[in-house]
């Protein structure tokens, strides 16, 4: 849940929550958010972490969305979805993980 925190001379006044909105009720597909995210995966998102994005999906290809390195060479792998994910998405990202797992 996210909050907007509401503040008066400030003074933090109280927390209002913000209405959940996913991806797909903006009518925009999934590679819509891929892009955004990896457009702004280094300087808004993650940037205490310092991912730098190192390959996003192919169509047609089983391979996750985004593929990123933090400092220290460590592999983070994002699996997106516009909208609610089923059980299969744990396991679909499971996948890409064990895949990326045997990669040199």
């Amino acid at each position: 849940m996210l909050y907007k925190i509401e503040e008066q001379a400030e003074v933090f006044e109280k927390l209002e929550p913000v209405e959940f909105k996913d991806f797909s009720s903006f009518g925009k597909l999934e590679k819509d958010l891929e892009n955004l995210i990896a457009n702004s995966i280094l300087d808004v998102l993650f940037e205490d972490a310092r991912l730098m994005p190192v390959f996003q999906e192919r169509q047609w290809q089983a391979e996750a969305d985004i593929y990123a390195l933090n400092e220290n060479g460590e592999l983070v792998i994002f699996e997106l979805k516009r909208a609610s994910a089923g059980k299969d998405a744990v396991h679909q990202a499971l996948r890409y993980a064990q895949d990326a797992g045997q990669w040199s």
